[in-house]
């Protein structure tokens, strides 16, 4: 099959109306249906009863009665490389033209971490180890924001969540410099990634319990917001994948309930919102945890946490149309 066309919406209610009734896949491609028959036919060597992959510019209509065999219908937009990156370019420019009130909010966050946290003054007795793991952190953090504005969202958790960690690690090192070796010879042998994994593996449940008597509040939030990241994408896990429900409602009392994802969200989406509030959020979160690990937090000028975190709750979505639960964790 070289085109849509080979694939017609008669073919495939030929098809549908042939087999058993099974997951239906319908691919609505931006360019190249290539992509779409590469998929089709590796679901199909790789399923013992894999879904039917229907690729057609056909009017939804067309195809609706026979799709009614079907368990579950799934609208999958793919967008071919090159598009999806000239997509994600026009969009991260046309933020930084508009001057979004989000990108503002990015801007505060990192002048607090790289002039309040990491200024050059504050780096002079601190663990080189634990200095390479702050940056880390600051520099996925800033990987997390091109990726949101470049309309990929559902990638963000799994950015964040290494910048939330990085953050934990530092502050780890920074508490018991003789984790700092234990971290850089985790790839020498299997002892010596057993012992990192014994010092590491739980970092977060460790900086938790380290932050209760600093601060407890700030400690909850780590937690639960490092769960967050895992529950909406930092794993595979059933949040992780956009998903929004839809309803077609057709000719001859035809009714089908189907889901729709894509690969490519624009900012006013609330997906892409709900990522830029967690975004500036683990910024946050970032920048106190390693303040405390150079200094007290009582060093830094509360008015400006303040007003960060007063502008963050003023861009977060309404809570009946946002997955995250934000009211809790900030």
């Amino acid at each position: 099959m070289n085109s849509r066309k080979e694939l017609s919406a008669f073919q495939a209610k030929q098809r549908v109306e042939d087999l058993t009734p099974r997951p239906i896949l319908l691919l609505k491609l931006a360019g190249s249906a290539n992509v779409g028959m590469l998929i089709f036919a590796a679901y199909n060597c790789l399923l013992e009863n894999p879904p039917l992959f229907i690729v057609s510019n056909s009017p939804f209509r067309d195809i609706c009665q026979p799709l009614e065999l079907a368990a579950k219908i799934m609208n999958l937009f793919i967008t071919p490389l090159i598009t999806l990156l000239d997509q994600g370019l026009n969009e991260s420019k046309g933020a930084v033209n508009a001057e979004i009130q989000e990108l503002e909010l990015f801007e505060k966050i990192d002048i607090f971490l790289l002039r309040q946290v990491m200024p050059e003054d504050r780096h002079r007795n601190i663990n080189p180890t634990a200095l390479k793991l702050m940056i880390h952190s600051r520099n996925l953090w800033t990987a997390s924001i091109r990726m949101t504005l470049s309309g990929q969202p559902y990638a963000v958790p799994s950015i964040v969540r290494t910048a939330l960690e990085a953050s934990c690690y530092a502050f780890l090192i920074a508490n018991d410099a003789s984790l700092a070796q234990i971290w850089q010879d985790r790839h020498i042998d299997q002892a010596s990634m057993k012992a990192s994994r014994k010092a590491f593996g739980n970092a977060v449940d460790d900086v938790k319990k380290l932050l209760k008597n600093k601060d407890s509040r700030l400690s909850e939030q780590v937690s639960d917001t490092y769960q967050i990241c895992i529950d909406g994408g930092a794993h595979p896990n059933i949040k992780g994948i956009p998903c929004t429900p839809k309803l077609a409602i057709g000719p001859n009392n035809f009714y089908q309930e189907h889901d729709e994802t894509t690969d490519f969200y624009g900012i006013p989406s609330i997906k892409s919102r709900d990522a830029l509030c967690l975004t500036a959020h683990v910024g946050i979160l970032v920048g106190k945890i390693l303040n405390l690990s150079l200094s007290s937090f009582q060093n830094l000028p509360s008015n400006l946490l303040d007003e960060i975190i007063t502008e963050l709750k003023s861009i977060i979505p309404n809570t009946s149309a946002s997955s995250i639960d934000f009211p809790s964790i900030i």
